[in-house]
């Protein structure tokens, strides 16, 4: 039996969502904001090698922008809309309770 990817399991419970280009961009916003707290994690843990370390504090910046741009892309609205798929999408992943 095969098992769904992260992304098969995540999108399965937010492209349903998805209505127009609004909900769109609020699915991508949701989504590039839980990789940028995962980002932020790995590139300030001690314990992690020093130089994943340093090619996530890198990276860091434009990532920061995705989520940014992709928020105020989608707009308050679209986010409120669509914030119950992606915390089901969350626990779909095993990043939420």
């Amino acid at each position: 039996m095969r098992r769904s990817s992260k992304r098969e399991r995540y999108c399965k419970e937010t492209l349903d969502v998805v209505r127009d280009l609004e909900t769109g961009r609020a699915v991508g916003a949701h989504s590039e904001r839980m990789r940028l707290e995962r980002i932020e994690v790995i590139a300030a843990d001690p314990a992690a090698p020093p130089d994943v370390r340093a090619v996530f504090e890198r990276i860091l910046p434009e990532e920061r922008f995705h989520a940014r741009a992709f928020a105020e892309l989608a707009g308050a609205e679209a986010l409120a809309a669509t914030q119950g798929a992606h915390d089901l999408g969350r626990r779909a992943l095993g990043l939420a309770p």
